[in-house]
């Protein structure tokens, strides 16, 4: 386990006593003590270092690391612990924090994205409903210091995304929303993912997106081929198999008309991000995708995910456990109650199917079915109590 310990330091003061007049009158001296990283704070290196890693690699809230802390006989508030990670975080890590976006700005090729989250108590007054997000640049996997930088804003305005690649200079995968578009010195490369998604939301069905479908595997069936070669192997073998892949498709969906919904989305978004997404073709350090950044990001979503699933067979094993077991007229209720769990996991599942989107709406929805949870749990409850009761 863990021990605790205090280094406790004794500075002593001097000054000259002696009474000579045709001495110089000297100052008080006072011997340094080793500097906390927090000033006029208990907390050293070590707690800190802590105290990080229980909160952000395993997740400790602080209001259980407060019990931790006790045990090993230190009685700490939460409230202190909060503000040693906000003090430690603005006085040690913001340097490092600007530090790596200033690396970011240097690369050749970066990754951008962005997805949604919420604040309870935002500073711009919106209710904690109003969505904000969490901006992500990386650097590509082939580099010998890779770098994930987050940062988090109120807003999705095109500001945001211009002041954090202020001079950079070179290629930047990203998605076709518009706040990439014309960003000084930089050259935007489309996804081939994001484009073959759409084409996969239309039916099945339907021949021509099956078509569109095959021509977007190839290309990422020959990518996955060329992974392991060098850059300069990669734009070659690109520019004699991809290119002509890519030029028969741009020439089918051209060639489709009178076409509505769902496939023309998918049409007009290949079309207007026809230059972004052969500019790949380019350079051999470049991708196909974005799903670097797709991926990384995404773990803001996974927590919603799980916990939507988590409602989902909660709801389900609820309602079959009362099925099960009601009988009579007040176990009517009860049944009602695992029903509309049921329901409201699948209102979830299908407002939130399309997964390359983060679920803000799964959010609330899954506050509200883990109410109706807990609800019907206490009703089970008192409802098996009462029967056993009845029995004896």
């Amino acid at each position: 386990p863990a021990r605790l310990y205090k280094k406790v330091y004794i500075s002593h003061a001097y000054e000259c006593d002696c009474h000579d007049p045709n001495l110089e009158a000297k100052s008080i001296r006072c011997a340094e003590v080793p500097k906390g990283p927090i000033q006029r704070s208990l907390a050293g290196p070590t707690t800190l270092a802590w105290l990080f890693h229980q909160k952000f690699e395993l997740g400790l809230p602080t209001y259980r690391q407060e019990k931790e802390w006790s045990s090993y006989g230190l009685e700490v508030s939460r409230k202190t612990l909060s503000n040693w990670i906000i003090r430690a975080s603005f006085d040690w890590l913001e340097p490092l924090y600007k530090l790596f976006l200033d690396k970011l700005r240097q690369q050749e090729v970066l990754h951008a994205d962005e997805t949604y989250y919420q604040i309870l108590n935002r500073s711009d007054g919106k209710p904690a409903t109003s969505e904000a997000r969490i901006w992500l640049i990386r650097t590509i996997k082939d580099v010998s210091h890779p770098i994930v930088f987050y940062h988090a804003d109120l807003t999705r305005a095109k500001s945001v995304i211009l002041e954090l690649l202020r001079s950079f200079e070179g290629w930047l995968h990203c998605d076709g929303y518009s706040a990439y578009k014309n960003l000084p010195n930089v050259t935007t490369v489309g996804c081939w993912a994001h484009a073959r998604r759409k084409f996969k939301e239309v039916s099945t069905e339907h021949g021509k997106a099956e078509t569109a479908l095959q021509f977007c595997d190839q290309i990422f069936r020959l990518e996955r081929e060329w992974m392991h070669l060098s850059p300069e192997e990669r734009q070659a073998q690109r520019e004699s198999k991809v290119r002509p892949i890519i030029e028969s498709f741009y020439q089918f969906i051209e060639g489709i008309r009178t076409v509505k919904g769902k496939l023309q989305t998918a049409i007009g978004y290949a079309q207007n991000q026809r230059r972004a997404l052969m500019e790949f073709l380019s350079n051999g350090q470049l991708e196909a995708s974005n799903n670097l950044a797709n991926n990384t990001v995404g773990g803001w979503s996974l927590i919603n995910l799980m916990t939507m699933l988590l409602s989902v067979v909660l709801g389900v094993l609820i309602m079959l456990m009362q099925n099960s077991r009601s009988s009579g007229r007040q176990d009517r209720r009860i049944k009602a109650g695992g029903v509309i769990i049921a329901i409201a996991s699948c209102l979830v599942f299908a407002l939130t199917e399309n997964m390359a989107q983060p679920m803000v709406i799964a959010d609330r929805w899954t506050a509200l079915m883990l109410v109706l949870a807990v609800m019907n749990v206490c009703v089970l409850v008192v409802e098996y109590v009462t029967s056993s009761r009845e029995c004896a």
